[in-house]
């Protein structure tokens, strides 16, 4: 089983790397990387940390919990609309259509 995750892992990372740099603007390229290295690294701190504190049946409230809050902190930080620079907006527009 830990095989099994652990390839799932390994083939899911490079992939949603590359699906950031192909969605990202080039001036947003470098921070959106970031962001998705720290959400990465940072989800397996924190499964490490769930798993040692709770042992049982409270493990998947634990993680259920945890990945609620992650998700309502994200939704609500981050605005869909990342462009700030309407032409640099149009620009990745047209060059993801054009893929």
């Amino acid at each position: 089983m830990v095989i099994i995750m652990g390839a799932g892992f390994g083939l899911s990372t490079p992939l949603i790397n590359n699906i950031t740099v192909e969605r990202s603007t080039s001036a947003k390229k470098a921070a959106n990387l970031s962001y998705y290295s720290m959400a990465t690294f940072g989800g397996q701190f924190l499964s490490s940390l769930t798993a040692s504190i709770a042992v049982g049946k409270n493990a998947f409230a634990m993680a259920a919990t945890l990945a609620f809050f992650t998700f309502l902190i994200t939704f609500v930080k981050f605005d869909r609309n990342v462009c700030s620079d309407e032409a640099a907006c149009s620009e990745a527009e047209s060059a993801y259509k054009a893929n």
